[in-house]
């Protein structure tokens, strides 16, 4: 498989204050430069992350970031316009999409 066919993708549900999004923006840069596609799907606490400006950054490289559009609502998160608000029926195609996919709970 060529590495312009291969996604990873990641669940975040942990807010800013674990080391978890750091881990991820990491890895998913590593991803990205080796020409990995990368998803990212943030929810429950992990929509706090759309503050996080290293992960504003990683979506100018091209990493697709969905937030759960609910639990953002919710907890009246930071909302950044670089990023798709969605639902678990997107996240469910990120699941789908992924060659492989890391959850961070």
């Amino acid at each position: 498989m060529d590495t312009k066919d291969r996604k990873l993708g990641f669940l975040v549900m942990t807010g800013p204050d674990s080391q978890d999004i750091h881990n991820v923006i990491g890895l998913a840069g590593a991803a990205i430069e080796k020409g990995i596609g990368v998803e990212i799907f943030l929810m429950h606490r992990g929509v706090l992350n759309a503050a996080v400006p290293a992960l504003d950054a990683l979506a100018d490289k091209g990493a697709a970031i969905t937030v759960c559009a609910h639990n953002a609502g919710e907890l009246k998160a930071h909302r950044n316009e670089k990023f798709n608000y969605g639902s678990q029926f997107d996240h469910a195609n990120i699941v789908n999409d992924a060659t492989r996919y890391l959850a961070f709970a």
